[in-house]
């Protein structure tokens, strides 16, 4: 896709049908997790939200170093 855009290629900006069933697929499943963390912060308290913070910021990290790994193929 790289050498398409240096040789006068364009993109296009559209989504199929498929790309919104992935996008609701998506939410729904994000949706379920978030209802089903209420009994895991009810135990926990508020050490979960620290829990969820070093997580998310480990997760921020590894996308990273993929996005770097990705970009020298």
């Amino acid at each position: 896709m790289g050498q398409d855009l240096h040789n006068g290629g364009t993109l296009k900006r559209s989504l199929k049908n498929r790309h919104l069933q992935m996008i609701a697929l998506g939410s729904s499943i994000g949706t379920g997790l978030f209802y089903g963390s209420a009994a895991t912060i009810e135990l926990a308290g508020p050490a979960i939200i620290l829990s969820y913070l070093l997580g998310g910021i480990f997760i921020f990290i590894f996308m990273l170093k993929l996005q770097v790994q990705i970009e020298h193929l």
